[in-house]
């Protein structure tokens, strides 16, 4: 099978969506030896190249030209990785279209937005937020019209699509899988550090950073455990009061920040902590819960949207909001070493039912039985 796909997902390589739209492609090759994408996009993404991913500069072809080519290649779909996005370039294939979540919808103030000064001033806050709403709606709404098949990430986000919007084709779930590697080796964090707790992730609102620090901040101030909090991510304010919290922690040696780091850093510095403690209150999968299972980490979080569709009964469930409850959950696992050996048994059980071959097998299948458009 040969598809074109919207590389303009890969222009954020930082992103989960990016990492595993590309180890999707991947698995579809190694599923199907035929299976190539060709990306397009408006800039050079020729590092991408791979035995399943081909990059292509679609500007010098004029549109008789691009269409040959396609018949010339058989491409038999066009995909759109990143939640729609789709355009009209491509009607006479197959059309696709990935929607991870519909977090605008369900979570408006889930991550921060930089609006035009202007607009704002126009229209006011509250005004704002009811016209990303309504501009997010009508996008979404005509991906989801013009498209022949749509594949979401989990049930969860394959019910919000049909609370939420118009819906008269199926929905395929294609759960993701881990986008980090195996290491046997752990090179970055193995040398005199103390015992620590990690979260890793974006610095969005949602992710519940802000609860992990006023917990962890009570449970070194009053000396409950000797272990650290570390935080892997690309940096951002969280809010005065957080930031303060944080600063104090890094002064006083318990917290690190340690920015951006590339997978096999992360994958080591998973692989090596006590717990990872992810307490988001919405995903539409839920990857670093997946990632953090396969590397053998006991995982603490919260039961809410997408994640115990990944976690299942193999990680330890906590209401961000109650303080206390993460603090003796954090304590338990610390102090408990058969609690955390059971934990990263039953973690690395559950990992085993996902893999990107059953995600590139469905993916292909669900393709495969779309009718081919007549041209």
């Amino acid at each position: 099978m040969k598809i074109l796909f919207d590389a303009s997902v890969f222009k954020n390589e930082l992103t989960g969506v990016a990492k595993s739209t590309k180890y999707l492609y991947e698995a579809c090759h190694r599923v199907d030896a035929d299976f190539t994408a060709y990306g397009f996009s408006d800039s050079d993404l020729s590092k991408y190249d791979s035995p399943a991913i081909k990059m292509l500069n679609f500007s010098a072809m004029t549109d008789a030209a691009l269409y040959n080519w396609i018949r010339e290649n058989r491409i038999e779909a066009v995909h759109y990785p990143n939640n729609g996005k789709a355009g009209k370039e491509f009607l006479y294939l197959k059309q696709a279209v990935t929607i991870h979540d519909v977090l605008p919808l369900q979570m408006p103030d889930g991550f921060g937005r930089v609006e035009s000064e202007n607009l704002v001033k126009r229209l006011g806050k509250r005004m704002m937020a009811a016209h990303r709403k309504w501009d997010y709606r009508k996008r979404l709404q005509r991906d989801i019209d013009t498209s022949d098949l749509i594949f979401t990430i989990s049930d969860f986000s394959r019910k919000s699509i049909q609370t939420y919007f118009r819906v008269d084709k199926e929905i395929t779930v294609i759960p993701w899988d881990s986008a980090l590697p195996d290491l046997t080796d752990t090179e970055f964090c193995s040398k005199g550090r103390r015992s620590y707790i990690l979260y890793f992730g974006g610095y969005d609102r949602r992710k519940g950073i802000s609860h992990l620090v006023k917990a962890f901040t009570k449970l070194y101030q009053t000396s409950l455990a000797d272990i650290d909090l570390v935080l892997a991510g690309k940096k951002y304010s969280l809010g005065p009061e957080t930031d303060r919290l944080i600063n104090e922690g890094v002064q006083a040696g318990r917290m690190i920040e340690t920015g951006y780091l590339a997978d096999n850093d992360l994958a080591a510095l998973i692989k090596n902590a006590v717990a990872v403690c992810y307490l988001s209150s919405f995903e539409g999968f839920g990857l670093p819960v997946i990632e953090s299972m396969k590397l053998g980490c006991p995982v603490i979080t919260t039961n809410r949207t997408s994640i115990p569709e990944v976690g299942g009964n193999a990680v330890l469930y906590v209401r961000p909001e109650d303080t206390d409850e993460v603090v003796n959950t954090i304590i338990n696992l610390v102090s408990d070493s058969r609690l955390r050996e059971n934990m990263i048994r039953l973690g690395m059980e559950q990992a085993k039912k996902f893999s990107w071959e059953k995600t590139a097998d469905a993916f292909l299948t669900a393709i495969d039985r779309m009718p081919v458009k007549s041209r």
